[in-house]
């Protein structure tokens, strides 16, 4: 046994469903009607934790992306201890060659 759930659009003209049909048969006594928004609030709660878990995926790439672009930025720059560091080590090198 299984139960039928419609919902119901919200119509604000009249009460009348137009466009639900029944299958030849149907007990109706197995039917559950649904508003609309009670329908939606359930869809919602079933899809929650998959929402969840790409909002999270999606802040986690965000994140990462920005990190990287902030890496590629500074990569170059001469005024911080990395860069002083590269400089001093490209000046060795450079004197060596000459010797």
């Amino acid at each position: 046994l299984f139960n039928l759930f419609l919902f119901c659009p919200a119509n604000d003209e009249d009460d009348v469903m137009e466009g639900i049909f029944l299958p030849v048969g149907v007990d109706l006594h197995q039917i559950t009607i649904l508003p609309k928004a009670e329908w939606q609030r359930i869809q919602d709660s079933l899809t929650a934790r998959a929402r969840e878990t790409a909002r999270i995926l999606a802040e986690k790439k965000a994140r990462k992306d920005l990190h990287l672009k902030s890496q590629a930025l500074v990569k170059n720059w001469t005024h911080t201890i990395a860069g002083m560091s590269q400089q001093k080590l490209k000046g060795k090198k450079v004197r060596q060659e000459r010797e």
